[in-house]
């Protein structure tokens, strides 16, 4: 089944590089999906996705293909799709990773208010213990396997 027609649960992975995304095709178009698998339609789905993009700081960039965007921009598509079912827990596994110093530092702070815009609870896993203390408001440390 395409990553488009799945309906996902509650809980969400982080879609880094917004890989179920079309390169060519609007990337809005894969964010609506999860809306009809909850059976919005019309203006209930329209006002969701429209404060969607506010939140996430894609207002007037729905319409642009994937390789249109920027890093930091695909980053925030990348939630979006993963906030648009509304879930009350989100695992993001090295979530900044991919981007330079200077895009990940600003990222970290708007992902974490992203989230709490929200109301959505996340586990962060990174090895970059700035970014931890940036993103969470909690910060557990595991050595040779064990929580600290």
């Amino acid at each position: 089944m395409s990553p488009s027609r799945r309906c996902i649960g509650a809980a969400l992975a982080w879609c880094s590089r917004t890989a179920a995304c079309s390169r060519t095709a609007p990337w809005l178009a894969t964010l609506l999906s999860a809306w009809k698998c909850r059976g919005w339609h019309g203006m209930r789905a329209a006002n969701a996705w429209t404060r969607l993009l506010e939140v996430v700081g894609l207002t007037g960039y729905g319409e642009r293909a994937v390789t249109e965007l920027s890093g930091g921009q695909r980053q925030r598509v990348a939630l979006a799709r993963s906030l648009a079912p509304r879930p009350r827990l989100l695992a993001l596994d090295e979530p900044l990773s991919s981007l330079d110093a200077d895009l990940r530092a600003r990222l970290a702070v708007e992902v974490r208010e992203i989230l709490a815009a929200a109301g959505t609870a996340a586990i962060v896993v990174t090895h970059d213990a700035r970014e931890a203390e940036v993103m969470a408001s909690r910060v557990l440390r595991m050595s040779a396997g064990v929580l600290q």
